[in-house]
């Protein structure tokens, strides 16, 4: 399925650190690719690759970003947050800064 038609997720209020930690990771790929890549890692899923290449420019240190993730990777995410009763946007960030070690 073409990373189009994926669900997407505006992902607010980034933390500056843990930012600057997802640049430096993506090196030369999309911040959306790292970020994803992480995510299925956390939830020990196998995703499915990006098909299409993000055809927007990079803004480095912006503290928003619109996510495209993998349909079961939104739905794991979805339901972590309600079980724990948490924001899709905390359990995001969460993973994100146990990845990075990051508090």
């Amino acid at each position: 399925m073409s990373v189009l038609r994926w669900p997407s997720y505006l992902l607010k209020n980034i933390p500056p650190e843990l930012r600057a930690e997802i640049e430096r990771e993506a090196g030369e790929d999309t911040l959306s690719d790292t970020i994803r890549a992480i995510l299925c890692a956390h939830y020990s899923l196998d995703c499915d690759p990006v098909q299409t290449r993000n055809r927007f420019a990079r803004i480095n240190g912006t503290d928003t970003m619109i996510l495209r993730l993998q349909p079961e990777l939104f739905q794991e995410i979805r339901r972590d947050a309600g079980k724990r009763g948490e924001s899709t946007r905390t359990v995001i960030i969460q993973a994100l800064e146990r990845h990075y070690a990051v508090t």
